[in-house]
C-alpha cells in the first residue's frame, strides 16, 4: 500500500513540474487538434446548408456550437496574442460566421413546433406571443446579416419557412379538435415539418397538421403493433379511409396513407419516402391538404386528407 501510494506522489510531482516550453507545446498542440476538428464540422455544417434541409441543419446546429466554444476555449489557453489571434481568425471566425447564418432560420424552426403545440391545444394567446416573438427575431437577424455581410441562404430554405410563417399566422398551421386532448412528440413535429418541407421542394402546397388525424394514426400504429401485422388494411378498421370515418374525421374526399416499421426518427421516414416512388407519389399527390403523425413503438403512421 505504502509503495502505491509514493508512485502516485511521485507521478503527480514529475507531471507538476514540465518544462514550460512542453507545457506551451502541449497547449498549442491541443488548440490545433479542436480547431482541426471544428474545421471538419464547419465543412459538413456548410454542406447541409447548400442542402437547403432546415431539418438536418437543425440536428447539426447544437453540437456545432459546443464544438466552437470548446476550440475557443482551447485557443483562450495559448501563449502569446499573435499566436491565439491567427488561430481564431483559422478556425474560430469562419464557424460563427457560418452559425450567424442559420441562427435564424434555426431559431424559427424551433419555434414552428412551440406554435404547433400550442396550437393543438388551443392555446391561442401563446400562440400569439411566440409568433411575435418571432417577429422580434426576424429583426434582429435581419441586423445580423446585414451586419456581417453573410451569403444568401437557398431559396428553397427561406422559402420554405416563410410559407410556414404564413399558415402560423392565418392559423393554418395546426387545427386542435376540441373533443381530444392529444399530444404529439417531438420527433413527431419534426416529420410533419419534413413531410411539408418535401412537398415544398417539389412545388406541391404546403399541409396543415390535424390534431384528429394525428389520433388516428397513433391508433393504427397502435392496432400495427398489437397484431404484428405490417400493413395499410386493418382487420379492425378495414381501409386507412374507412378507418379515418370510423375514428371521426368525417369531411374529406380523398385521403392517402405511409407507413413505417423500424423507422423510428424523422429522417429514417424521410430517407424510407424518398427512395420509394410509391411513398413519394403518396405525399406529392396534388390535392391533400391536412396531416396526421402518429407513433407508437416502432410502428409510424403518417395519413393525408383532402377535405
Amino acid at each position: 500500500m505504502k509503495k502505491i501510494a509514493g508512485f502516485g506522489l511521485g507521478f503527480m510531482l514529475a507531471f507538476g513540474v514540465l518544462p514550460a516550453h512542453e507545457v506551451q507545446a502541449s497547449t498549442s498542440s491541443t488548440a490545433v487538434q479542436q480547431g482541426e476538428k471544428l474545421a471538419y464540422q464547419l465543412r459538413g455544417f456548410n454542406r447541409l446548408i447548400d442542402s437547403a434541409d432546415t431539418y438536418d441543419v437543425n440536428q447539426a446546429y447544437d453540437s456545432f456550437s459546443r464544438q466552437i466554444q470548446t476550440a475557443e476555449k482551447a485557443i483562450g489557453k495559448v501563449s502569446g496574442s499573435s499566436k491565439r489571434r491567427a488561430l481564431s481568425k483559422k478556425y474560430v471566425a469562419p464557424a460563427k460566421v457560418a452559425r450567424e447564418r442559420v441562427i435564424y432560420e434555426v431559431s424559427q424552426y424551433r419555434l414552428m413546433k412551440v406554435i404547433g403545440k400550442d396550437a393543438l391545444a388551443n392555446r391561442v394567446t401563446y400562440v400569439d406571443s411566440n409568433l411575435k416573438k418571432l417577429d422580434r427575431l426576424k429583426k434582429r437577424a435581419v441586423e445580423i446579416k446585414k451586419a456581417g455581410k453573410y451569403k444568401a441562404l437557398p431559396a428553397k430554405m427561406t422559402g420554405y419557412l416563410a410559407e410556414t410563417e404564413k399558415l402560423q399566422r392565418t392559423n393554418r398551421f395546426a387545427v386542435p379538435d376540441l373533443q381530444l386532448n392529444h399530444t404529439l412528440s417531438s420527433d413527431e413535429f419534426d416529420s410533419f415539418l419534413l413531410l411539408n418541407q418535401d412537398r415544398y421542394v417539389n412545388g406541391k402546397s404546403l399541409m396543415t397538421l390535424s390534431e384528429r388525424l394525428s389520433y388516428i394514426s397513433e391508433m393504427k400504429s397502435k392496432d400495427m403493433h398489437s397484431t404484428g401485422s405490417f400493413s395499410i388494411y386493418s382487420t379492425k378498421y378495414g381501409s386507412a379511409q374507412e378507418m379515418i370515418v370510423k375514428l371521426g374525421f368525417q369531411q374529406h374526399s380523398e385521403s392517402g396513407i405511409l407507413i413505417y416499421k423500424y423507422a423510428n426518427s424523422p429522417k429514417a421516414q424521410r430517407d424510407l419516402w424518398r427512395k420509394n416512388s410509391s411513398q413519394k407519389e403518396v405525399l406529392l399527390y396534388n390535392t391533400i391538404d391536412y396531416a396526421g403523425v402518429g407513433r407508437y413503438n416502432d410502428y409510424t403512421t403518417h395519413l393525408f386528407v383532402n377535405m
